[in-house]
Order: C-alpha cells, then sequence, then structure tokens
C-alpha cells in the first residue's frame, strides 16, 4: 500500500502526524518498563503488547532507537 504525501500549509497541523509517532512510541516504552498494558488495534484486532514475549520487547526496542 502506498502511502499519500498531503501537504499542510498550517506549521501546527504538519507536526501532528510526527508528534502522534513519538507519543505512541513512549507509552509503549513506559507500558514495558512498568508492566502495565499497552493495548493497539492491529490486523483488526485489539492486542496487549505486554502478552510478547520479553525477547520481542527487547528486539523491538533495540530496532526503534535506530531509526
Amino acid at each position: 500500500m502506498k502511502t499519500k504525501r498531503v501537504s499542510v500549509s498550517d506549521s501546527d497541523l504538519a507536526g501532528v502526524g510526527p508528534a502522534l509517532k513519538r507519543a505512541a512510541a513512549r507509552a509503549k516504552r513506559l507500558a514495558v518498563q512498568s508492566g502495565t498494558p499497552c493495548y493497539v488495534w492491529k490486523a483488526g484486532r485489539v492486542l496487549d503488547l505486554n502478552k510478547r514475549p520479553a525477547r520481542a520487547h527487547a528486539v523491538s526496542e533495540r530496532k526503534s532507537r535506530y531509526r
């Protein structure tokens, strides 16, 4: 699926997408650190990211730091 770039004239609105991505990444990290649930909608289902094996968290954390 191709993503479509949209040109936004308002500078506040232009930063919304990246800000939401940063907030989501921070929420995931905080949930992993505190052991609380982190629910996401993925592939038509609600998933708790903390139900994944601990190794999967470490790998995803490592990948997200270097992007």
